[in-house]
């Protein structure tokens, strides 16, 4: 079984989770990826996610190679990063957060407003029991990363 299967029970399709039909321009019926940030949204939060990779750094006093070494890149790799051009990936945003001694959270904090809204619109999209599964994910991820209680 799958992941969309498993989160959905085995009873949508996965074409029919990933596409919505909206309106186009013309007012006609056009198929859209459902649940899925737009293009401009994804590059905006890359810019935001590059912004902060970049004061982190410069916090820390660190020069791109310093990171691009720690990370086994390149320095050029880093600055686009940071100028948004490139996504990073989860992995080597989780090291690069070790490294610059800050939680990976630390690079979607202070999204500005209007870019907070575009991903909300975009999620408002996915079916109640994607949304469901997602609240279940992020309450397991947020129960695991609190330290034990002492007994």
């Amino acid at each position: 079984m799958n992941f969309n299967a498993l989160l959905t029970g085995g009873k949508v399709s996965r074409k029919k989770l990933a596409m919505t039909k909206t309106k186009g321009r013309d007012g006609d019926a056009v198929a859209k990826p459902k649940g899925r940030l737009p293009p401009e949204v994804m590059h905006a939060i890359d810019r935001h996610v590059g912004n902060r990779i970049r004061e982190q750094r410069e916090k820390c006093g660190l020069s791109r190679s310093d990171v691009a070494e720690h990370l086994d890149l390149h320095f050029e790799q880093i600055r686009k990063y940071e100028a948004g051009i490139n996504s990073i990936s989860a992995g080597a945003l989780h090291r690069l957060a070790k490294y610059l001694e800050v939680s990976s959270d630390y690079f979607f904090r202070e999204m500005p407003d209007d870019l907070r809204q575009a991903i909300a619109e975009a999620n408002s999209n996915l079916p109640p029991d994607i949304v469901e599964a997602q609240r279940k994910l992020r309450q397991l991820a947020d129960s695991s990363a609190k330290p034990p209680t002492p007994s």
